[in-house]
């Protein structure tokens, strides 16, 4: 009796995604300046970054910016915020007047992705 060779494994993608023709939809954050004093009107940028699958940038794409952190957390004026032609959306964080880290976190609405920063309050 002859054995029987198993089935081939067809990875029709594998050379398609080596080049990198099906990047991920992705979001970043960054905040500037990172660190603040905690006395209650220090400021900080935060700006979403928001690219397509194609690697372009998303355009028109709606981003609801939240803080995690508890009292050490500021407010955030802006949120939710539109991304322009560049795919940039920037809203404004206020410190509290409790020291400490606060997550921001920021979620698209095209694709529901998201991205976090942390702003560190002195």
């Amino acid at each position: 009796m002859m054995a029987r060779k198993p089935p081939p494994v067809y990875a029709p993608d594998a050379i398609v995604d080596i080049f990198g023709y099906f990047v991920p939809p992705a979001v970043s954050v960054s905040a500037v300046p990172s660190s603040v004093p905690a006395d209650g009107s220090s400021t900080s940028t935060v700006t979403v970054a928001v690219t397509t699958s194609d690697g372009t940038p998303a355009a028109n794409d709606s981003v609801t910016l939240t803080t995690g952190g508890g009292p050490s957390c500021g407010s955030i004026v802006g949120s939710p915020a539109t991304t322009d032609a560049s795919g940039n959306a920037t809203v404004t964080y206020t410190s509290s007047t409790t020291a400490g880290s606060c997550s921001i976190t920021a979620t698209e609405a095209t694709n529901n992705l998201g991205g976090s920063v942390t702003i560190t309050q002195t």
